[in-house]
């Protein structure tokens, strides 16, 4: 027996619901006369047509007001319509508000004010649900991250070290962070930190011997960057980069501290740009449990982009499997 996926339940119930509230305007005047309703009623149904809908907008609004305030409903109601939003759910959330505009227009030119103000209240409605129910939404949008890991990289193998420190602290003074390849890698951490600074409240950095003695230069840049952010910022003991063991020894340690703080699998991203290839394998397996996001670098375009990845042990055995 086929499973209907969670995504699939979403759209079937936004369209249903969708359609429940857009078919109040044209049918419930029809239905008060079906069943022989009082004549106050069929009277004043376009009043009462519009105070249901704006009564939903209420409703809608109390139940949803905390995704809200995260969500430009403009913005969402203008990507519906210009089909930024791909695939069925799109279509169908184009299709309501198409039809609900469409209706506003009429029924303002037939100076059915009532039903032309119910026809506006419920795109607010289905931009809500919308947004809501939207399948493709995730709690693993990288401003939800509570707690990132990451390597931070050894920089005593590059020449002339001491000038490119002076340059990179200029470049971070000037605001190119970001803007531009900067002369040293710490950009890629201090720019991930940055990127994700409003929902961050801890950062765990895995160093190698060598890195574990430069913590307080990178915390000056840092500085520079985010000041007094420096306190979110965790060092973890230098190990051996290429020794896998020590690798996965340290990710344990860590994950059992932060589980023991109180976050969960959905509050981790996890970077797996920096360091050697033993770390960054660590750092990838280590990301495959449900609900962390694993993230890098992208290091084509100038400056780096930030990708996400949402992938899981279920995407790893199908690789096993081929």
């Amino acid at each position: 027996m086929k499973v209907i996926s969670k995504s699939s339940l979403k759209v079937v119930g936004f369209t249903l619901i969708s359609f429940v509230i857009s078919g109040i305007i044209p049918v419930l005047p029809k239905f008060l006369e079906y069943i022989k309703a009082p004549n106050f009623l069929i009277q004043y149904s376009e009043p009462v047509i519009f105070g249901i809908s704006l009564f939903i907008l209420i409703i809608l609004f109390g139940i949803y007001k905390k995704t809200l305030r995260r969500k430009d409903i403009n913005s969402i109601l203008k990507d519906i319509l210009s089909a930024k939003i791909e695939g069925v759910y799109g279509l169908i959330g184009a299709i309501f508000i198409l039809t609900l505009t469409s209706w506003f227009a009429d029924y303002f030119k037939d100076k059915h004010y009532c039903l032309a103000l119910a026809s506006l209240v419920n795109i607010f409605n289905i931009g809500i649900l919308f947004i809501r129910l939207y399948p493709h939404e995730s709690k693993k949008s990288k401003n939800t991250k509570k707690v990132l890991i990451m390597a931070l990289s050894n920089l005593s193998k590059n020449k002339n070290l001491s000038e490119k420190l002076e340059k990179f602290e200029e470049q971070l003074k000037t605001g190119l962070l970001g803007k531009e390849r900067l002369e040293l890698s710490w950009e890629l951490p201090l720019r991930h930190i940055y990127e994700y600074k409003d929902s961050l409240e801890k950062v765990f950095f895995i160093t190698s011997y060598e890195s574990y003695q430069d913590k307080e230069k990178f915390l000056e840049f840092l500085n520079i960057v985010l000041p007094e952010f420096k306190d979110k910022v965790i060092f973890e003991s230098g190990i051996n980069f290429d020794d896998f063991k020590q690798i996965k020894d340290k990710l344990i340690s860590i994950i059992d501290r932060i589980k023991d703080e109180g976050y969960t699998d959905e509050d981790l991203v996890v970077n797996i740009s920096g360091g050697t290839s033993a770390i960054t394998l660590g750092l990838t397996l280590f990301a495959l449990e449900k609900g962390r996001l694993i993230t890098y670098f992208e290091q084509i375009k100038k400056p780096a982009k930030l990708v996400e990845f949402d992938v899981n042990k279920e995407d790893a055995v199908d690789f096993l499997k081929a």
